[in-house]
């Protein structure tokens, strides 16, 4: 009887540790697969989605720094703000620190990614490959300092528009502290640059495919700090204080991770006239002389056409300016100020609101009004308030200028002529004044029905300073019988941004048979 309890009991805990795993398929990766773009070798790794085999991931694993020109030279979307201040404690000590940013292309181009749909196998299922870059919740990025130990950078979404499901261009930040001091210093003089390692997570579980909250999925959480490790006795839950699914969510959270690549960034190959335009000193030790907000490379992707985004911005504390500045965004100029000049930050001079509220800095904030041109000639008009950001570093990032809400097409099943079925999607979409009416159906090419691009719509910030509804009328009709009808989407006629995970849906068949 012992030992049938001692086995039993083994069994379970055994089924404890496995069932997070069985949940999901294993990972299946292709890695390494190399295509020319523009006479140049990119080299990709393939994965696939745990949760339905028609989806799978791609990400660089050389990935390049993303560059812009600007009056003939090739500037790189890398910037550093240097600074020195007071130690608090010993005002006789200068504390050395810097705020660095850096954008990496990592997802393919639209040409490349054709092509790389082609390396993947058939998944049996017969359904059409949908391939995307890596998501956010599935990559890590780190520096690798001298004497061995790693700094962690933040990844940010897709900077001035929203895109929950692409990374295929991503910034990646940190501050750097006095302890940094050598990698500071590769970073501006080293030879070859600093060192980081890049690891994407091949077992990640996209909540919009798998309907679950992020917290509760494989790679729902970030990687500690590696150069902070440790935590107090207090932080730590005892064994018998955790219930069975805290226990599987941490098991699976764990599995997944792996480096897939690495490269160097530095400032030492490029001219003193670049330098100069990527690094900005702060010299006065006795506080910020002035506060930046990021200006951020914009990348629409594809289905999305941006003539012109204007910014009118303004730097105040309650109901008064000490600051108005107008940027402008160009496909071809990207942002220039006023004058016409070529800028990476919108730099605000503090002067003025340090002598007016030297105790209440954290009060201010950017009021921001914007206009964003398409060039089908739709106008998105909207308001954002953004907090000004002091301490360590005065820089506030990333400023998200529209929202993007994608419905995904691609693997819903259509009929044939003549037959019953999905004939077309019927989509009305409305937020306030603004409208959109769409009709998605399959294209026929050579007797062959090929599934619709992705849809894809600007729209507004979901918390501008007058918050609206957006709402859908989505139909799907079917052909029964020789006659059609009307299937209603489940989330018609409520707020999809209270309902949907950042805005975006991918369609089943499930969606309109009704079963």
């Amino acid at each position: 009887m012992r030992n049938y309890c001692f086995c039993a009991f083994a069994v379970a805990l055994t089924m404890l540790f496995i069932s997070p795993l069985q949940c999901f398929a294993a990972a299946r990766i292709i890695k390494n697969v190399r295509v020319s773009v523009d006479g140049k070798k990119q080299y990709f790794n393939l994965f696939q989605s745990p949760v339905d085999k028609s989806i799978w991931y791609c990400g660089q694993t050389k990935p390049s720094v993303l560059t812009r020109e600007i009056e003939g030279q090739e500037i790189p979307e890398i910037s550093l703000i240097r600074f020195q201040k007071k130690d608090v404690k010993n005002p006789q000590t200068l504390i050395e620190g810097a705020h660095f940013r850096m954008y990496l292309s990592l997802g393919p181009a639209d040409e490349v990614l054709e092509t790389l749909k082609k390396r993947i196998p058939d998944a049996g299922s017969g359904k059409p490959v949908v391939l995307s870059p890596v998501p956010f919740g599935a990559l890590q990025l780190y520096f690798h300092k001298p004497d061995g130990k790693l700094v962690k950078l933040d990844a940010e979404p897709l900077s001035g528009l929203s895109s929950q499901h692409s990374s295929q261009n991503v910034a990646f930040s940190t501050v750097l502290q006095t302890l940094d001091t050598d990698l500071l210093d590769a970073l501006l003089r080293g030879n070859t640059g600093a060192k980081y390692k890049l690891f994407y997570n091949y077992q990640y579980v996209d909540p919009v495919v798998s309907g679950k909250p992020p917290a509760t999925l494989p790679g729902g959480r970030d990687f500690e700090d590696r150069t902070n490790s440790g935590s107090s006795d207090s932080d730590r839950l005892l064994p018998g204080a955790r219930d069975f699914e805290t226990i599987e969510t941490q098991i699976a959270q764990e599995t997944g991770w792996e480096e897939a690549g690495e490269g160097f960034i530095g400032f030492g190959r490029y001219s003193k006239s670049i330098q100069d335009m990527c690094v900005l000193i702060e010299q006065n030790t006795d506080g910020w002389e002035n506060a930046y907000m990021t200006l951020p490379s914009i990348f629409a992707p594809e289905g999305i056409d941006i003539r012109k985004i204007e910014l009118a911005v303004s730097l105040k504390h309650g109901n008064k300016s000490y600051a108005d500045k107008t940027f402008t965004w160009t496909p071809e100029k990207k942002w220039r100020d006023k004058f016409g000049a070529p800028l990476v930050y919108g730099v605000f001079d503090l002067a003025n609101l340090k002598e007016k509220h030297p105790d209440d800095l954290n009060s201010a904030y950017f009021a921001i009004k914007q206009r964003i041109e398409s060039a089908n000639g739709d106008v998105l008009v909207s308001e954002t308030v953004v907090d000004m950001l002091v301490g360590n570093s005065p820089v506030t990032d990333p400023l998200i200028f529209a929202d993007i809400l994608e419905f995904e097409t691609g693997l819903l099943t259509w009929a044939e002529s003549g037959k019953d079925g999905l004939k077309r999607i019927e989509i009305e979409l409305s937020d306030g004044d603004w409208k959109s009416v769409r009709t998605v159906e399959p294209r026929s090419v050579k007797g062959r029905l090929v599934a619709s691009e992705a849809q894809r719509w600007l729209v507004r910030r979901s918390d501008m300073a007058q918050p609206s509804s957006l709402k859908a009328e989505v139909n799907f009709i079917v052909s029964k019988g020789g006659s059609e009808k009307k299937v209603a989407w489940a989330f018609n006629d409520t707020d999809l941004r209270s309902k949907l995970f950042e805005l975006s849906v991918i369609f089943f068949d499930k969606d309109w048979s009704e079963r």
